[in-house]
């Protein structure tokens, strides 16, 4: 996609971001103090990188190298995807009549990609770990039902480690791919902006994020493997990915009252646009009983959609939590852990969450 294209995109995101709000508004109150979640700064639901808690089954493009089933040549698999996350809230206050609000959480979470279905282990494929010691909030809220608030989340040192499931690595070491294990491990921060969120509230609105992170260390890269993890000890296998940013834009729209959504459903549409650092070393697959690995061209950016279209049930005192399901639909560079050098990746599949 074209720098033009994403700038008329997001323009006319902002556009429907600033359309009247609905007057179905459930009635928040705005607390302070010590413990408090903040009703503002909330991940979307097509966040691949959320604290929001939820469980997906559905089927995803298949590949020999996280298949362990040899007799296996399907080009896709079903598989479970399981996310639990959480923001543990530290401290929030609202001030001047509610006009402003700051906030300081904890947030963390690990995803697991499961083969459900394969018949000897059903193994985990990958574990991604995700932890920050702060995440600092702040949002300011107009009295205006063109543009109700704006919010800004920095996050100045995040944690991302990835690995790959026991089973799938002795698959690898037995079938002697030539490159084992790739660690996955860096430290990274994040800048995101919110534009008209929602806050907990569950009338009809349009919310806008934009949001761009970066490494600490640029020099340490993305990942980085060990000697003894490459057939050979031959780690020019493996160049490191020299782009040390990436960047997204999202859009998430809840109803009001329609044929779809009542009092107690709401209808829930969420998108993403991630720019994604492909990573820079060979993707293998078997051929006549013989592992070719394919040198891409890593370490670039590639662009990834993610979608979710579903059902959020309102609570009955605002603003606990909320159950929902929908459907998933990704398409991109593989988001789980050292596959990330693949692209062309896609699932599709149910999911219910939590947020």
């Amino acid at each position: 996609m074209s720098t033009q294209r994403l700038i008329l995109t997001a323009a006319a995101l902002i556009f429907l971001c600033c359309r009247p709000a609905s007057a179905q508004d459930t009635t928040l109150v705005y607390k302070s103090g010590w413990g408090t979640p903040a009703t503002f700064c909330r991940p979307f639901l097509a966040d691949v990188n959320s604290t929001i808690t939820s469980a997906g089954f559905g089927i995803n493009a298949n590949s020999r190298e996280y298949d362990i089933s040899t007799d296996r040549v399907e080009k896709y698999k079903l598989t479970v995807v399981t996310n639990l996350g959480v923001s543990i809230p530290v401290y929030t206050y609202n001030f001047k009549q509610d006009r402003f609000g700051l906030a300081v959480s904890t947030p963390l979470h690990f995803q697991t990609w499961i083969d459900i279905f394969e018949p000897t282990t059903a193994p985990v494929l990958n574990t991604d770990y995700n932890f920050a010691l702060i995440e600092m909030k702040f949002i300011q809220r107009f009295q205006n039902r063109w543009f109700r608030n704006y919010a800004v989340k920095f996050i100045p040192f995040y944690h991302q480690s990835t690995h790959l499931g026991d089973e799938l690595t002795i698959y690898r070491m037995e079938q002697e791919i030539s490159l084992t294990r790739v660690n996955v491990s860096y430290n990274y921060w994040e800048l995101s902006l919110w534009l008209n969120e929602a806050e907990r509230k569950y009338g009809k609105n349009h919310s806008l994020r934009l949001a761009v992170m970066g490494l600490l260390k640029p020099n340490a890269g993305w990942y980085s493997v060990r000697p003894q993890e490459v057939r050979d000890g031959d780690v020019k296998l493996v160049v490191e990915a020299d782009r040390p940013l990436e960047f997204y834009l999202q859009y998430q729209l809840q109803t009001g009252k329609h044929r779809l959504s009542n009092d107690r459903w709401q209808n829930v549409f969420s998108v993403e646009l991630r720019n994604r650092v492909k990573y820079n070393y060979p993707e293998y697959n078997n051929e006549s009983g013989q592992w070719v690995g394919k040198v891409g061209t890593g370490g670039s950016g590639s662009w990834g959609l993610n979608m979710y279209y579903g059902w959020r049930l309102i609570p009955d005192v605002i603003p606990y939590n909320s159950l929902g399901f929908g459907i998933q639909a990704y398409y991109g560079v593989n988001p789980h852990g050292q596959f990330r050098n693949q692209t062309d990746y896609w699932y599709v599949g149910a999911t219910m969450v939590f947020e």
